[in-house]
């Protein structure tokens, strides 16, 4: 459908894009996501990967929920190679992509959310998920 001119901004019902309907939907798959966002910016190169759902979350956000599951690395390479704003937080939490890496645990992925960010820095401040990235860190036994 995209390919004969469907708006890819247009909403769902609830809110929704189709980059949200893609990557927070049940079975994801990643390389599945990975080959549909190619397609989507192929055909629609203008396509803004980094809007907030309805639920307040961003492609990159999303695909880090994907990471936590144990999938999503291609899809979060893809989202960051074509300029997704990872500096851009959850609307509810403002929590970022880099806040999730840190609180899901993905030690890996922390270098390449920083060397992605230029806008933010591992000391902000946001007050309503209890402080900087650096304080999401599990304690350590």
């Amino acid at each position: 459908m995209v390919s004969f001119g469907a708006d890819t901004n247009m909403l769902s019902s609830d809110g929704y894009n189709i980059i949200d309907l893609l990557l927070d939907r049940p079975n994801r798959i990643d390389h599945s996501a990975c080959r549909m966002l190619t397609h989507l910016m192929d055909v629609k190169p203008d396509l803004d990967i980094s809007s907030r759902n309805a639920a307040g979350q961003t492609p990159a956000i999303l695909a880090v929920d994907m990471l936590g599951d144990g999938e999503g690395e291609e899809t979060f390479e893809f989202l960051c190679e074509h300029g997704a704003d990872l500096s851009i937080g959850d609307r509810d939490t403002g929590r970022t992509v880099l806040h999730e890496v840190v609180r899901l645990g993905l030690f890996e992925m922390v270098e390449k959310v920083l060397d992605q960010l230029s806008k933010i820095s591992v000391y902000s401040d946001i007050e309503d998920v209890g402080g900087k990235p650096l304080n999401q860190l599990p304690e350590i036994p």
